[in-house]
């Protein structure tokens, strides 16, 4: 899902789609919810996953490339969090193949995302530059805030919990 505001800015041709009318690409970690938003080291997006809360920041490129960017994001994010090779590409490689957009109705995850952009805010001034490293080390960092009301607060465990139930069923 994505804020009005992005899609604005990406440019899309048609209104974006109900949540209900939206296929979601078949990963165990489903859907992600995305903003647009300017740093002064840049136009970037930040996103959340639904189920795990893991946060990702990539350069705000137009769709084709914001999805690559996106993918790779998914794919480095889950390999440093120690997740094997087989696993990452199944995760990672849905966004070059098949992404559905729809509207971000949900208040909550907007609240998050907004959350989510005061702590990127921050960690990008601790960065001398912001490249792919820089990136990964800020979306490690949002793995690690806690979010209130949620059975797993932190992002980490809330995917290690994802995966390990996937694993074993």
């Amino acid at each position: 899902m994505c804020t009005k505001d992005l899609w604005k800015v990406l440019g899309a041709p048609s209104p974006l789609v109900a949540r209900e009318r939206c296929d979601l690409h078949d990963t165990l970690l489903g859907a992600w919810s995305a903003k647009a938003i300017t740093f002064p080291e840049g136009d970037f997006v930040v996103a959340v996953n639904e189920l795990t809360y893991l946060g990702l920041v990539v350069p705000l490129s137009p769709i084709p490339r914001l999805l690559s960017e996106f993918g790779h994001s998914v794919g480095s994010l889950l390999q440093a969090l120690g997740y094997d090779d087989d696993l990452v590409r199944s995760e990672a490689e849905p966004f070059l193949l098949h992404t559905a957009f729809a509207k971000n109705s949900n208040r909550s995850l907007i609240g998050t995302l907004n959350d989510l952009c005061i702590h990127v805010d921050a960690a990008f001034q601790a960065e001398k530059t912001i490249d792919r490293a820089a990136l990964l080390r800020v979306q490690m960092h949002l793995s690690e805030i806690p979010h209130v009301n949620r059975d797993c607060a932190f992002p980490r465990e809330a995917a290690e919990l994802l995966f390990s139930e996937a694993a074993n069923a």
